[in-house]
């Protein structure tokens, strides 16, 4: 069951056992604001998670539908755009590898897959590209003992 599904169940629970405690809040009797009764504050805060619980479930519903129509899209046709992208970026790769480098062509092809291929935040479009060229770097570098071109900024 995925987490939009249970995310569903859980809100038309809670919108549920909110409707309920509203009922009995108002067979106690709510009174008014000037006279609250003992039903008062039960029945305003189960109204309340009601609200929110409708508010969670229709995002939840939104989101889920949102994940079947990607499904179906990815399913029923092939993604002409991201095919291209990959083959450029796999044929610039060891083309700008001699001029600029490792280091420094290994965090741009990164950051153009993260970013263009499947679309992030930059931020992670920024971390993750940094985060793996210095790695990979570290790993090819130090570890393996392989040397790869260090292009025009020397890195």
């Amino acid at each position: 069951m995925d987490s939009n599904k249970k995310e569903q169940i859980s809100s038309i629970f809670l919108l549920l056992f909110s409707a309920f405690i509203c009922f009995f809040s108002y067979q106690i009797s709510i009174g008014s604001l000037r006279a609250p009764s003992s039903g008062f504050f039960p029945f305003f805060l189960a109204a309340i998670l009601g609200l929110l619980s409708i508010v969670n479930l229709s995002k939840a519903t939104l989101q889920r539908k949102r994940a079947v129509e990607k499904e179906k899209a990815s399913e029923n046709g092939i993604n002409w755009k991201n095919i291209i992208l990959v083959l450029v970026g796999l044929f610039f790769y060891p083309i700008l590898l001699g001029l600029l480098g490792f280091l420094l062509v290994t965090f741009i092809f990164t950051a153009f897959f993260l970013r263009f291929v499947d679309p992030q935040k930059w931020a992670v479009v920024l971390g993750m590209g940094g985060g793996i060229a210095v790695i990979s770097y570290l790993i090819f570098q130090y570890w393996l003992k392989i040397q790869f071109p260090t292009g025009i900024f020397g890195i």
